[in-house]
């Protein structure tokens, strides 16, 4: 598997231990290409909770990468 796709397949799977509001702003956010006061908007959100989710999200994933769980070194 490419770099690439086990970077996808890291995220994914991270994802799934995340509730659904986050995983909605990390979507919107990295995949819709939404701005921080786009997703706060569309979610009914502060701009400071949406960041803290998407912090939370790539802390875990940048952790989970570093210990070489399917991810990119």
């Amino acid at each position: 598997m490419t770099p690439v796709l086990e970077a996808r397949d890291l995220v994914r799977r991270s994802l799934k231990n995340f509730d659904l509001e986050t995983q909605s702003a990390v979507i919107h956010y990295w995949v819709d290409d939404m701005t921080l006061e786009e997703v706060a908007e569309v979610l009914g959100r502060s701009v400071p909770t949406i960041r803290k989710r998407l912090n939370a999200f790539t802390e875990a994933t940048g952790q989970a990468m570093r210990e070489g769980d399917g991810g990119v070194a």
